[in-house]
């Protein structure tokens, strides 16, 4: 049996990854950038669609888009978040740093555990994906020593899918972390990609497109929700 992890931004998608089964939900706010850090009430929407469910809940610690290099401002405003995220109880925080040379940024990522603690996991997030494919040994070693429990990763390419390769190889190299393939996994790939990795968690969005109507598009009136329907098939496929 794999785990699955769905990440939602909004108490509808919540609501539907819940229903659908998902074991895990990466709590987001702005997926459209890649997923931010969530809002104080979405996080409580979502321990009260949790409670009593199976479902856990790892809140994303990211203060803006872009690239995964922060100042000291930024670094501290997002102590703060996980500060406040582990006194109300998160089960888990998704974060990760980045020197400007695309390097792992350890000072900043042991700040950020120092902060959450080692007694809750900690995922490393896509940030990973953005390093040098040459340094993935090393850089799996650093990450794993600095006390996180996994990497979400494409393996450096636009889709696990693509890098099913490179995600075979950092399975190799660790015992220890969990390597979650994430990024356009789908009813019709999951079972593929969790075949050829050997993987036991998987992370996906299990998303449909939604076209609201208002008076004024601010742009564009386009946006996702997970649907229940695609989380529910992919649980099925990875139920055995």
């Amino acid at each position: 049996m794999v785990l699955l992890e769905i990440c939602v931004d909004s108490v509808e998608s919540i609501q539907n990854a819940v229903d659908g089964g998902a074991d895990r939900i990466e709590l987001c706010s702005a997926l459209s950038e890649g997923g931010l850090t969530p809002s104080v009430g979405l996080f409580h929407a979502a321990k009260r669609i949790t409670q009593n469910t199976k479902t856990k809940i790892f809140v994303m610690i990211r203060i803006r888009g872009g690239n995964f290099h922060y100042c000291n401002d930024e670094l501290s405003a997002m102590i703060e978040e996980v500060k406040y995220f582990r006194q109300n109880h998160a089960d888990g925080i998704v974060f990760g740093a980045l020197t400007e040379n695309y390097q792992i940024d350890i000072e900043a990522c042991k700040q950020i555990l120092n902060t959450w603690g080692c007694d809750k996991p900690a995922t490393f997030h896509r940030a990973f994906d953005e390093t040098h494919p040459d340094d993935v040994i090393k850089n799996v070693k650093i990450i794993e020593e600095l006390g996180f429990s996994r990497i979400l990763t494409s393996g450096y390419e636009a889709t696990a899918e693509i890098g099913i390769k490179n995600i075979q190889k950092m399975i190799q190299q660790t015992e220890k972390l969990i390597i979650m393939p994430g990024s356009g996994l789908n009813i019709n790939n999951v079972q593929f990609i969790v075949d050829k990795t050997g993987c036991k968690e998987v992370h996906g969005s299990a998303r449909t497109e939604r076209d609201i109507s208002t008076r004024i598009s601010v742009g564009g009136s386009k946006f996702y929700v997970c649907d229940k329907i695609k989380v529910e098939k992919i649980n099925k496929l990875l139920d055995v």
